[in-house]
């Protein structure tokens, strides 16, 4: 229903109206003049006239508190201008504006009106607080909307408003880069003041990247895929010959230590298209620091390198000292402080960096890496005898005048009286410096192989085991919090500025990725467990097959604040099922487990059944489904859980997943894609139907329909109502690789490889509609919905807790 609002104020004198009529018509389209109780903002992809508008107060996002229709002008100033009444905004509240339809009068945004206007078939958001609102001149456009489709799902689902805020200010740095409404820095808000005809320069990727989208709605095109591209983690690798070791950079370039290959200097203006400028020989460089107009290498056996970097495109070594065994570098004024392995830690002299002299040393164990503390102290990484504190007061007289114990210190990063330690296969460590004759551990986080660390803002990035970098929070130093795992590869080295990790990622080279999402600000709980890989839920409890942790019984009466009641060995279990007091662990290479767990503090194994590869399992009555990787699909017997046996077999390729509807398994096979069994007979499981797809890893069922995880494929959606000819009726692309699927109502929970969750309208099976789109910081494995909660199987993270869209 459409209704225009009314200006409270109709009884104001005629000479105050006249003045309003005349601020109206000398105003321009950045300076809309405030009416007394109303607000007036405007509809752009270029201006659209005649747009219909409705207005939402957050968490309600079901009745419009207004609607109305832009105005239609062929002044590009006054077209697509809509107002709000200010009596029915809250300065504290999110609003929800949300624009549909109308002509687009400048639809090349030139800031020319067009011979003729462009029809609108689409939909564009604005997600602005009221406060914002009342400040006049905000717009809905095509950047807000691709914010808000970055927290569409915590709008559905409920988030509180500051996470959403959170969300949308990561999503904002990633899409301009200009503080367009002086607030000092860039955050959402910027959006709403962003004209696509005089701010295209404020652009992070440029205009030609945002055109598509505007044409995307246009049309009422899919904007979704678009929208993921444009505010997901950016990253951008640029190989190197030799093998990248460590990074610094300034002036929008950056140095890397690259081993054989020397120090390479690239332009990083963009960081996510990098380019070499130069590069000059070296032994074997292990790390750099920045001084200047100097970059100091530490050269391993060959001491430490100066190099004059004023020509990025021909750097030149200037100053040579030799030392033992340089590892690592740090700079301040005209000192040098090097990690100098069995030398310990050697202070140099660089006032003339053509002549740098070593003018002191303090002998360590190990000396692996160096960070400063203030003007005083120096931090040292010292192998097997843990962190060092070096009083460089006397740079002629270091003196060790602190120590404290780790097993394996291989970096050290210091912030805010604290030295944080990757500490080898022991994690990090958090260490109390304030007293630098008296340093104490205060903290840990279980972090895995842990060889460098930075710290930027109060999160740590630790790396080293091979598989990316941990995210940790470390706002309270006494309780570290792995946040996530991001990108890949082989770290050695890590850098952080202004939410930019740069990474020396070994044989790779230089990498670069995006850390601007406040870290996990749609996981609302979660639980390290070991190595979380399934996970199924029964009352008050998930039950997470943990790897080779076994089983671990979760008590989630909080969903908040998950806690491990109960746990049992097994091998290394990849999935399982729970039906009244028995849990059933798909266990690999050690088949079938079955566990009591009527008391959930004391899961214990009453049965077991050797099999070949237990990759998932379903339980129904007395049968046991095992999808058993080569072996194909095991049905087997668990009436008597102290002794199940095997009742049928049907060989298949490669059975990752199975589900049970009736008298029917189905079977994700792999390449071999869905397989339709008849289990009426278990001792004769007949395969009856089967249809090809690329490779089916996921399985998931509704009424006559079949959703399958179809890894690159995406989600494919079959219509098994003829179970001996299941025919595929839709298919759904996600942006990385399907892997997992689950059902809550109408609504399918995509888990695809990037790591995000990708949440799926099916409530028209053969039109699956993304709605939303979850960006999380690892990736996951398998995942389940329970009471308005998803519960995501994170691997080393653990189980981490989202709230879920509510099944409609």
């Amino acid at each position: 229903m459409h209704w225009k609002l009314k200006l409270k104020s109709l009884l104001l004198p005629i000479f105050v109206i006249s003045l309003l009529v005349v601020l109206f018509s000398c105003s321009d389209d950045n300076d809309v003049p405030y009416i007394g109780g109303t607000s007036t903002g405007k509809a752009v992809l270029g201006p659209l006239c005649g747009a219909d508008y409705k207005v939402f107060a957050y968490p309600d996002m079901e009745n419009p508190i207004t609607t109305g229709a832009t105005t239609t002008s062929d002044d590009l100033t006054r077209a697509g201008r809509f107002t709000l009444s200010d009596d029915r905004l809250d300065d504290d509240r999110l609003y929800v504006i949300e624009v549909t339809g109308g002509t687009d009068i400048d639809a090349d945004d030139d800031g020319f009106l067009d011979a003729a206007g462009t029809p609108n078939a689409g939909t564009i958001h604005l997600v602005l607080q009221g406060g914002t609102i009342k400040k006049e001149g905000f717009r809905v456009n095509i950047l807000s909307e691709l914010t808000y489709q970055t927290v569409s799902f915590m709008l559905m689902a409920g988030y509180p408003r500051e996470d959403i805020i959170d969300r949308m200010n990561a999503a904002a740095v990633r899409l301009i880069n200009q503080d367009l409404n002086g607030s000092g820095d860039v955050n959402y808000v910027d959006l709403a003041y962003w004209d696509p005809v005089n701010n295209q320069d404020a652009l992070v990727r440029g205009w030609a990247s945002i055109t598509p989208c505007i044409d995307a709605v246009h049309n009422n095109d899919d904007l979704f895929a678009l929208a993921v591209d444009k505010t997901s983690p950016q990253s951008a690798l640029i190989n190197t010959p030799g093998t990248a070791l460590n990074v610094a950079v300034a002036n929008n370039t950056a140095y890397v230590a690259d081993a054989s290959g020397g120090l390479r200097v690239f332009d990083v203006a963009d960081p996510f298209a990098p380019a070499l400028l130069g590069a000059v020989a070296t032994d074997s460089a292990r790390d750099v620091a920045i001084s200047g107009h100097y970059a100091y290498v530490a050269d391993s056996s060959d001491g430490m390198k100066v190099v004059d970097v004023d020509d990025p495109l021909d750097p030149q070594i200037v100053g040579v000292v030799d030392t033992e065994k340089a590892r690592s570098i740090a700079v301040s004024g005209n000192l040098a402080y090097v990690a100098d392995d069995t030398a310990g830690l050697c202070v140099m002299d660089v006032t003339d960096p053509t002549d740098p002299q070593v003018v002191g040393a303090a002998p360590t164990f190990q000396a692996r890496d160096v960070a400063l503390y203030g003007n005083n102290f120096a931090c040292v990484a010292d192998d097997a005898e843990g962190l060092k504190i070096v009083n460089i007061s006397d740079p002629a007289n270091p003196q060790v005048v602190g120590a404290v114990a780790t097993e394996d210190a291989s970096s050290v990063a210091v912030s805010n009286d604290h030295a944080f330690v990757a500490d080898g296969a022991h994690g990090m460590k958090v260490v109390d410096i304030s007293n630098p004759a008296a340093p104490q551990i205060v903290g840990a986080a279980s972090t895995g192989e842990s060889w460098s660390v930075t710290v930027f803002g109060t999160t740590a990035y630790v790396a080293g085991d091979g598989n990316g970098f941990k995210m940790v929070d470390v706002s309270d130093p006494a309780d570290p919090k792995i946040l996530g795992t991001r990108d890949s590869g082989d770290t050695n080295g890590i850098l952080v500025l202004d939410n930019i990790a740069y990474l020396a990622n070994g044989y790779q080279g230089l990498k670069i990725t995006d850390v601007a999402i406040a870290p996990n600000s749609q996981i609302v709980g979660y639980v390290n467990t070991i190595d979380a890989q399934d996970v199924a839920l029964q009352g008050d409890h998930a039950y997470v097959a943990d790897g080779a942790g076994g089983l671990a019984v979760v008590d989630i009466s909080d969903p908040a604040n998950p806690s491990v009641k109960g746990s049992a060995s097994s091998a290394f279990a990849r999935g399982v099922a729970v039906q009244g007091d028995y849990a059933y662990l798909a266990d690999g290479d050690d088949g079938l487990r079955i566990l009591d767990v009527s008391d959930p503090t004391a899961p214990w194994e009453v049965g077991n059944l050797d099999t070949e590869d237990a990759n998932n399992v379903t339980v129904s009555g007395d049968y046991a489904y095992v999808a058993d990787g080569d072996a194909g699909l095991r049905v087997i017997d668990v009436s008597n859980p102290a002794n199940p046996a095997i009742k049928g077999t049907l060989d298949t390729r490669s059975a990752y997943d199975v589900a049970l509807s009736g008298n029917l398994a189905y079977v994700a096979d792999g390449m071999d894609g869905l397989m339709v069994v008849d289990v009426s007979d278990p001792e004769n499981p007949t395969e009856i139907g089967a249809l090809d797809t690329a490779f089916a890893e996921d399985i998931v069922l509704s009424g006559n329909y079949a959703f399958i995880a179809d890894g690159h494929q995406g989600v494919k959606v079959a219509d098994v109502s003829d179970p001996a000819n299941p025919e595929q009726k839709a298919y759904l692309d996600t942006p990385n690789s399907a892997r997992a699927v689950t059902l809550s109502g109408n609504y399918l929970y995509v888990s695809d490889n990037g790591p995000s969750v990708i949440i799926v309208d099916v409530s028209d099976p053969l039109n699956p509609v993304t709605v939303a789109w979850v960006e999380t910081l690892n990736v996951f494995y398998k995942l389940e919905v329970h009471e308005g909660y998803a519960y995501l199987a994170s691997g080393a993270l653990g189980l981490q807790v989202l709230k879920a869209i509510p099944a409609p």
